[in-house]
């Protein structure tokens, strides 16, 4: 049996099928070597190798590794790519074929889909997954999804400075609810959960900026949808309920992928032996 191995910059993310139905693991659930043992009691010994956490290979024994031919940063893409198609077939949207995806990871990066052609934008965004997961630990949280449930409770216009609360005028426009600049209302007594929004707000604008631009760029331009993936992203996220919010700025549709954090692995699990090279 095989399974397609995603290792990210900060997580280690699986896929495998189990009674033709796909099963979805990662190290946000459990350490790496409880996860490896747990796929050797699912009998799987061929791992798809895939993504930039190379230094993780080592600690990964007792399977045959393989990895898709061609350089690793084109190769995670194609994968990506390949996966998140997958999955947008089999959730009843293989109609979106010309596409921006954009990957909110530990960064953020942007491809531009037109069906089998596949070209990343040049310029990736740092203010990411990254960021939200560094803050988490440095404000004390030993668990990042209670952070994010801390975070849901917050409200932007207690920290956040907008144009209506320079331009009173503005109040009862849209323009009114304007970013002027972020946490510039934050205070010592400010709470935890508004900053902490203000945070997530931070990287739902800046994703939502890089969209416009891009779109501005000829050779990137034109897209009608958007694809957004990443563990960032899953379920309740309040991230994905802020981009939400912004989705009339862009004048794009929002697609957003289930187990779209998966697509990388499952694009590696599709690969056939003449795709790849062994690991050795």
């Amino acid at each position: 049996m095989k399974a397609g191995f995603d290792v990210g910059s900060t997580l280690i993310k699986v896929v495998w099928q189990e009674d033709n139905h796909w099963q979805f693991d990662s190290t946000a659930h459990q350490p790496l070597d409880v996860l490896l043992r747990n796929l050797q009691r699912k009998q799987i010994t061929q791992l798809h190798i895939t993504g930039i956490g190379l230094n993780y290979l080592p600690l990964i024994n007792g399977f045959e590794l393989r990895k898709r031919k061609g350089d690793v940063i084109m190769a995670e893409l194609l994968n990506q790519v390949a996966g998140v198609n997958y999955l947008l077939a089999q959730q009843g949207k293989s109609h979106i074929q010309d596409y921006l995806l954009v990957s909110i990871g530990t960064g953020t990066s942007y491809t531009r889909v037109r069906g089998a052609s596949v070209r990343k934008f040049p310029l990736g965004n740092a203010l990411a997954g990254g960021f939200l997961y560094g803050m988490s630990k440095f404000l004390g949280y030993n668990r990042y999804t209670d952070f994010l449930n801390i975070a849901k409770e917050g409200k932007l216009e207690n920290v956040e400075l907008l144009l209506k609360d320079k331009i009173a005028e503005t109040a009862s426009k849209p323009e009114g609810n304007l970013l002027v600049a972020h946490l510039a209302k934050a205070q010592p007594h400010s709470s935890k959960s508004d900053v902490q929004m203000g945070f997530l707000n931070m990287i739902a604008i800046s994703a939502i900026r890089d969209i416009v631009l891009i779109d501005l760029v000829p050779e990137f331009s034109g897209f009608k949808q958007v694809v957004c993936i990443g563990s960032s992203i899953e379920n309740d996220n309040p991230l994905k309920s802020l981009l939400i919010h912004y989705q009339d700025f862009i004048q794009k549709e929002l697609v957003f992928v289930q187990h779209g954090a998966y697509a990388n692995a499952l694009g590696a699990y599709h690969l056939e032996s003449n795709d790849m090279d062994k690991i050795e």
